[in-house]
């Protein structure tokens, strides 16, 4: 009896000591730590596993961070509900919850398609089964306890978030970022990662151009054609270039003539009237603009050899949104504050620049808000509804990558508060202050289903290194309201041809 009593209080000091101590302030009673490292705190919360037939058992678990990987990360903790199999040792996740500091909920992934994965030995995940499923013993738990984590894949933060960056089909799960070895402590990073399981093909594959979202290098312009016919984009068509790096040798008489020349006084070139080319008496690359006309959108190739893309690219922007094929793809969730709001026009339209930091996250990447702006009539097409309008948030990620955000603006019997204060400093005119505070969180649409294909910038110099959402539920305005948004030159592209790209709608 005595030696009983001595086994089970040696067996309740090794959990006590398993449990790595208690939590700051977001700890909640019931919550019991199975891991840790340097950054977070894995939790399951006993109280909720229910039993079920088979060996299954359903609990809800938790990872929390620290206050630094919580700033980075944009979320303080994320709560799953998972399903495990005692029998086969097997865990399936079937919904995911990302929580403030307050622990309030700022979006939700659920998983249709929950995938069982096997338990690699000394991961989180394992130490997560054994209290869920079996009571370990003295000898299990001594060993656990002090070995390293060797896998920082955890059923709270996704399957795949050691898994190599996906293949350009496969979409990168929503909210992990853990791919990157230096947010890891250094004795995980160098630890091997457990054997991923096949990968499942997905609905609807991505155009094979598409490079994956975790690419560090921002996506090559489209590869120039080398026939005679089709010049290559950015050189005249009449211009070869050499092989050799040194230049050509220039004849006697032409350096004498040089020198000659290089002795003139020199003399100012006459500026182009009207902001003509003289050379070619067409409008210089400033010219440019979105009316009809010999330097509008249909002649912005024209213009300059590096612009040739606005004619002869293949992914260019915007396009018929008709025709979508269905994809499973993570919804953007937004991180936008109230901020003060710089305001100026140039040749895209009405131009909004945020004082405050604004991030976006989507696809496993953190976007910064660079720009906002204001484009009429709307460029995208969806249906025979006419936009009046478009707000593209242009955003840029810290490897280059671009992500162009579209809300439309169609005729409606109410006004959005956004646009009713734009449409108010643009009628001020001259006497419109050169700032303006700007609640940005209610640009967050309600309905989350968007389209989304590769494009380019819907102006000069075109370039197709963009990532287009457009969502489908529109920003409503009365035309009369947004008036002064809406008057003067047009200041959006036509359409442009699809040329066979994929367009996938997204509806959740």
């Amino acid at each position: 009896m005595d030696a009983m009593k001595g086994r089970k209080g040696r067996w309740r000091g090794l959990l006590v000591l398993l449990a790595l101590g208690a939590l700051s302030q977001a700890a909640l009673a019931g919550w019991q730590t199975v891991a840790r490292d340097r950054d977070r705190l894995v939790q399951i919360d006993s109280a909720t596993l229910i039993p079920a037939e088979g060996g299954i058992k359903v609990v809800w678990g938790r990872v929390v961070f620290n206050a630094n990987e919580a700033k980075r990360r944009g979320y303080a903790s994320v709560k799953a509900l998972n399903r495990f199999d005692c029998q086969h040792r097997t865990y399936t996740t079937v919904k995911r919850v990302y929580l403030d500091a307050n622990d309030l909920p700022l979006f939700e992934e659920t998983i249709p398609k929950s995938e069982t994965t096997p338990i690699p030995p000394g991961s989180v995940d394992e130490r997560l089964w054994m209290v869920v499923c079996r009571p370990p013993t003295p000898e299990e738990l001594s060993r656990i306890a002090q070995e390293a984590l060797s896998s920082a894949q955890s059923a709270m933060e996704g399957a795949a978030a050691q898994e190599p960056p996906p293949p350009a089909g496969k979409p990168f799960p929503l909210g992990v970022d853990l791919v990157d070895p230096s947010s890891l402590p250094p004795e995980v990073a160098m630890l091997p990662l457990p054997t991923p399981q096949p990968a499942v093909t997905p609905p609807v594959n991505r155009p094979e151009t598409t490079p994956p979202p975790s690419a560090v290098a921002p996506r090559p312009r489209a590869p120039a054609p080398t026939t005679a016919s089709a010049p290559a984009v950015g050189r005249p068509a009449d211009v070869s270039v050499p092989a050799a790096t040194s230049p050509p040798p220039v004849p006697q008489e032409a350096s004498s003539a040089g020198a000659t020349a290089a002795r003139r006084p020199a003399v100012a070139r006459r500026p182009a009237p009207s902001g003509k080319n003289i050379a070619t008496n067409r409008p210089s690359p400033g010219e440019w603009t979105y009316a009809d006309g010999p330097a509008g959108p249909a002649r912005w190739h024209l213009l300059s050899p590096d612009w040739r893309l606005c004619r002869e690219g293949k992914r260019q922007s915007p396009i018929a949104l008709e025709g979508a094929s269905p994809a499973d793809l993570p919804p953007p969730f937004f991180r936008y504050q109230p901020s003060r709001v710089v305001l100026k026009q140039d040749k895209t339209g009405l131009v909004l620049e945020p004082s405050r930091e604004q991030r976006l996250g989507w696809e496993g990447k953190w976007y910064r808000l660079e720009r906002i702006s204001w484009h009429h009539p709307g460029m995208h097409r969806l249906g025979v509804r006419v936009a009046l309008g478009e707000l593209i948030l242009q955003h840029r990620a810290e490897d280059g990558s671009r992500l162009f955000v579209t809300l439309r603006a169609v005729a409606a019997e109410r006004t959005h508060p956004l646009l009713a204060a734009l449409a108010d400093w643009a009628g001020q005119g001259s006497a419109a202050p050169r700032e303006l505070p700007l609640d940005l969180r209610t640009l967050e649409p309600v309905d989350v289903a968007y389209f989304t294909y590769e494009g380019s910038e819907p102006w000069p110099p075109c370039r197709e290194d963009v990532r287009w959402i457009v969502f489908r539920e529109p920003l409503e305005a009365e035309p009369a309201a947004i008036a002064p948004l809406t008057q003067g030159p047009r200041t959006s592209r036509p359409l442009q041809p699809r040329h066979d790209r994929p367009v996938f709608g997204v509806v959740r």
